[in-house]
């Protein structure tokens, strides 16, 4: 995000009104990007759809039904919900695109701001410290401000990846997230989950105030999508398969469906064989073929790290030892023909070049000049290392 002025930085200076402007700005910017940027989320956006609101702790609205994601933010901001909303539903019915269409509407409205937090390679910290980390990663909140506005509840985390969690990790995350609302009173939060994980789990949520159930498809909804999108050689496809009728339900299974090419040959056999063969029609299309084993290997990286990812997530520590040995060398070799072409010492420059290799020098700005607060034994370790 934009820098706030140089005295900002200053350590123990209070957030101001701009910094959460500015924070605002840029979330409007990733949730646009996000609807332009993935066609599958833009696709959807087509797709009519409703929500059964429950688990309400008034009124007799139990068996309501939405019908749009004005509602959604509308039953967000009411009384007795106080901006806690679980999304539940199954995999690919659209949690994760009505939480970016409900943080858009609710970034428009004003009040908190709305932050989306992937949680799917949470490690076990505590909610506010794992956020403050996230906020940095995601839009370089330095951890002053991050720690003041987690504080005061000014934002709205938009919560996803929870289903990608291992079970274990499951209980303690919820725990953990239950823990955070609890003692912060004005906190909102809205978190997608598979209503299945929560049953099976035995997870309750608690100090959410309400949900929403996304509706599968019906059979007419999905004849509807079809024949508006111009694929009326589909339809019939999809009616006369059993397997088909059921994944185009879900509206993630039908927009890839309406995407390939071909989808009739050979008749798919269930929702991994259509995963498989979307990926595999999409590379055809756009020629990545070439490009599949850096794509296998960047999956593999992202197993253990958030399903969110950035060119600027890209680091060296991704790369085997001896490619991260290699890495330090080129960086100091660079810095001492830098060095040496202008001030004609290439000792000195290859030593300061193997020093500034191993610190991670866009992360000093995370502290806030933090060396003016740093701890002594942090200090005596970076003495050491120089």
């Amino acid at each position: 995000m934009v820098t706030s002025p140089l005295r900002s930085l200053l350590p123990g200076q209070p957030p101001v009104a701009s910094d959460l402007r500015g924070l605002a700005t840029v979330v409007g910017q990733q949730l646009a990007a996000y609807g332009k940027g993935l066609p599958l989320v833009a696709s959807r956006r087509e797709i009519p759809m409703n929500y059964r609101v429950w688990g309400l702790q008034f009124g007799r609205q139990e068996n309501q039904v939405l019908t749009s994601v004005g509602a959604i933010a509308d039953l967000c901001q009411r009384d007795g919900i106080d901006g806690r909303l679980l999304i539940v539903g199954e995999a690919g019915v659209g949690k994760t695109h009505t939480l970016l269409a409900v943080g858009e509407l609710l970034l428009k409205r004003g009040g908190p701001v709305p932050v989306l937090v992937d949680v799917s390679a949470w490690a076990g910290e505590t909610m506010r410290e794992w956020l403050i980390a996230a906020l940095w990663r995601d839009y370089r909140v330095a951890k002053t401000t991050a720690a003041s506005w987690v504080d005061q509840g000014q934002l709205t985390l938009l919560v996803d990846g929870f289903d990608h969690l291992p079970a274990p990790q499951q209980r303690k995350f919820a725990a953990a997230l239950e823990a955070l609302l609890r003692t912060n009173p004005s906190q909102t939060a809205l978190l997608c989950c598979r209503r299945q994980v929560m049953e099976s789990l035995g997870l309750t949520f608690d100090q959410f105030n309400g949900g929403i159930h996304i509706i599968p498809l019906a059979a007419q909804q999905v004849k509807d999508y079809v024949l508006a999108q111009n694929r009326s050689e589909l339809w019939p496809v999809i009616k006369g398969s059993k397997v088909l009728q059921q994944l185009a339900r879900l509206p993630l299974h039908l927009t890839m469906l309406v995407t390939m090419e071909n989808p009739a040959e050979p008749p798919i056999r269930d929702r991994a064989d259509l995963v498989q063969r979307y990926l595999d029609d999409r590379l055809a299309q756009g020629q990545g073929s070439s490009h599949r084993a850096a794509l296998g290997w960047l999956a593999q990286q992202l197993e253990s790290r958030p399903r969110l990812f950035y060119l600027d997530d890209l680091q060296r520590t991704w790369l085997p030892a001896p490619r991260q040995l290699l890495y330090r060398l080129l960086v100091g070799v660079a810095i001492a023909l830098v060095m040496g072409l202008v001030g004609g010492n290439l000792l000195l420059g290859l030593a300061v070049g193997l020093m500034l290799s191993q610190i991670d020098l866009e992360n000093l700005v995370y502290l806030r000049l933090g060396l003016a607060i740093a701890p002594l034994g942090c200090l005596v370790a970076l003495l050491l290392a120089g």
